[in-house]
């Protein structure tokens, strides 16, 4: 579909959502209804599974355009979600690497964004009471985990983090019950800037 809502075209079907270009914007990723994610030429053509788990959400590209982050819902013998790790795998399917095995902790990692350089991934880590901004350095071999925010909060989670296009502050936002705002902090944590609540600007 063009910008101005004309020339709507169906490129697949049994797909559940969250379709994401590369890129470059010659492939899309998305979520399949088939279980796991899938990828797809922006035409339509060449659909490909990358993985079958029925957990796999949340698809992100690496800038390079060759890996895809996402969020793997662990379920336990009656299917019932027990927490979510972050993910990451080729974009031929190869190489899965589950980056945090957070949910042996009942905790469930989200919205994965790659930093402009592809060194580290933000996501949001989120248990029953709070969720934080944290980052992983994919480009090490321990994947150091450092947490940005330390939210006391409840009923406003930290959430839907993305780095600035330098790669030296993350922003995200935080709010519920019609209050709206958004932060930035620096890539190894510190004091939250708040840049705006309710549209208006700080």
């Amino acid at each position: 579909m063009k910008i101005d809502g004309s020339d709507v075209k169906t490129l697949a079907t049994g797909v559940f959502g969250f379709a994401r270009y590369s890129p470059n914007g010659k492939k899309i990723v998305f979520v399949s209804t088939r279980n796991g994610l899938g990828i797809m030429d922006a035409d339509g053509s060449n659909k490909a599974t990358l993985t079958t788990d029925p957990g796999d959400n949340l698809p992100s590209w690496s800038p390079d355009g060759q890996k895809i982050a996402f969020t793997r819902t662990m379920l336990d013998q009656n299917q019932v979600p027990i927490g979510a790790d972050l993910c990451t795998v080729d974009t031929d399917g190869n190489n899965l690497i589950d980056l945090t095995h957070d949910s042996n902790l009942s905790v469930y990692d989200l919205n994965p964004a790659y930093a402009p350089y592809g060194d580290s991934i933000v996501y949001t880590r989120a248990d029953v009471d709070f969720a934080d901004v944290y980052r992983v350095e994919i480009s090490k071999k321990t994947l150091e985990t450092t947490q940005l925010t330390y939210n006391h909060d409840s009923l406003n989670p930290y959430i839907l983090p993305t780095f600035d296009l330098n790669g030296l502050y993350v922003y995200y936002t935080s709010g519920s019950n019609g209050a709206e705002m958004i932060y930035k902090v620096g890539i190894n944590g510190g004091t939250p800037t708040l840049l705006a609540t309710n549209g208006r600007l700080y």
